[in-house]
């Protein structure tokens, strides 16, 4: 706004000062102009007053023929002649020329220099006076000047009046677009710019409306990834309920009851028996106690957070393994996953990824063996996992799990798919990801095998 202001202020102004130097360069030009005008005009008149005179013999020189001299100056545009008698007063003067716009005293004073003007003696009757009077000149000099910077100031007023419009046209577009950018910046990534024109001004507009549709998406993402984050976590804590009551639950009962025995057998009678039945009970607690380890062990490698920058993406991989295993002793596992790992970033993903795929495996089939693979081919990081578990009981991508794998793929420029396999009846994840350091342009047009 306060350019543009600004914008036509500094129009009026240029206006002002145009029409201000217009006028100085006018008048100057014309105090030249008339001046020589009036010079000359002086001098003519005294040639014509002399050539009058001397044409009437001495004897008709009479103040009466003088005048019929004066009267032959009656409306001219320069001069004024007035006959005067010896001691000075006036006995006639010229008519001055009619003036329909005279202008003001101050500038006819600033044209014509008060001294201007000649004498022409006439012995015994006086003298006629010739004075510089361009009254019609400055008129018209007056008004041609006040005319001229009249339209300056109304073309300088035209062109304010012009830039305020082209800058109402380019800043009403604007002010829209700062009112959404301000919207945006408050989280409202529902709002569209909406400019058609100018041309430039909808083209940032434009890349706006780009802008918050990606936000857009990146917020319904971060929101499908909290609540597919909160699932898992619920999932977690149920599934670390049921292992605590399932499993450890049982085993601690086993060894509080086996520390029961040996305090009773420790505090009986002596008997030839009791120190075989101690050694058994110890035995039995040892072993309740050495699979409390093996399934805090598995509890640890599943809930370990940032596990792959600890310990790498294969031990992770394969703790995770030994926790399905765990919980499901009758699948067969075949985990091949190179030593090194291709970044954080990656490994985090390919981790996770891995995970979602197992568990879904698991939960939505009956699979008898799960195979891992994960493999630096043909310059593209490859996993798959691949069971034989029955095969997809609904069209791929419904589910959280797959979005949230595909989601994890994409956001390091690679890509998933989820297809049935060919050979057995079971479900094959696969996914392609650039090594860092590519771009995603390193899997386009390449489907994720």
């Amino acid at each position: 706004m306060r350019t543009r202001w600004r914008s036509v202020l500094a129009l009026g102004l240029a206006g002002v000062v145009a029409a201000a130097g217009f006028a100085a360069f006018s008048v100057a030009r014309g105090i030249e102009r008339v001046r020589a005008d009036e010079t000359a005009a002086v001098d003519a008149a005294w040639a014509t007053v002399a050539r009058a005179v001397g044409a009437l013999p001495a004897t008709r020189r009479t103040p009466d023929r003088i005048r019929e001299i004066v009267r032959l100056f009656d409306g001219d545009d320069f001069v004024t002649v007035t006959l005067v008698t010896p001691a000075g007063a006036l006995r006639d003067r010229s008519s001055p020329p009619r003036r329909t716009a005279p202008a003001p005293a101050w500038f006819a004073r600033l044209i014509v220099p008060s001294d201007a003007g000649r004498r022409f003696d006439l012995p015994g009757i006086g003298a006629l006076r010739i004075d510089a009077d361009p009254a019609r000149p400055v008129d018209r000099l007056y008004a041609d000047t006040l005319a001229g910077a009249a339209a300056l100031l109304a073309l300088a007023g035209l062109c304010a009046l012009l830039a305020d419009r082209t800058f109402r046209r380019l800043t009403g577009p604007l002010d829209r677009l700062r009112l959404r950018l301000e919207q945006a910046g408050g989280g409202d990534f529902s709002v569209r710019a909406g400019i058609a024109a100018p041309d430039d001004v909808a083209v940032v507009g434009a890349a706006f409306d780009r802008m918050v549709g990606r936000l857009a998406e990146v917020r319904a993402r971060d929101a499908r990834i909290a609540a597919q984050m909160a699932e898992a976590e619920d999932e977690e804590r149920r599934a670390l309920a049921r292992d605590l009551h399932d499993e450890i639950g049982p085993l601690l009962l086993a060894i509080d009851v086996d520390a029961a025995a040996i305090r009773d057998l420790a505090a009986g009678p002596p008997d030839p028996g009791r120190d075989a039945a101690i050694l058994e009970r110890a035995r039995t607690a040892g072993a309740a106690v050495a699979a409390v380890k093996r399934q805090v062990r598995a509890l640890l490698g599943q809930l370990r957070p940032g596990s792959t920058q600890t310990i790498g993406l294969a031990q992770t991989i394969h703790d995770q393994v030994a926790f399905f295993a765990l919980h499901h002793p009758r699948v067969d596992f075949a985990v091949a996953v190179p030593e090194e790992g291709f970044g954080e970033s990656v490994d985090v993903a390919l981790a996770a990824i891995v995970r979602e795929a197992v568990a879904n495996a698991l939960k939505h089939g009956h699979p008898t063996r799960i195979e891992i693979e994960v493999a630096l081919r043909d310059e593209r990081i490859r996993l798959k996992v691949a069971d034989d578990g029955g095969g997809l009981k609904r069209p791929a991508g419904e589910g959280w799990g797959i979005v949230g794998m595909g989601e994890r793929a994409a956001a390091l420029g690679g890509r998933l798919s989820v297809d049935n396999r060919f050979d057995v009846p079971g479900v094959v994840v696969s996914a392609v990801i650039p090594p860092p350091g590519r771009t995603g342009a390193a899997v386009d047009g390449e489907e994720a095998r």
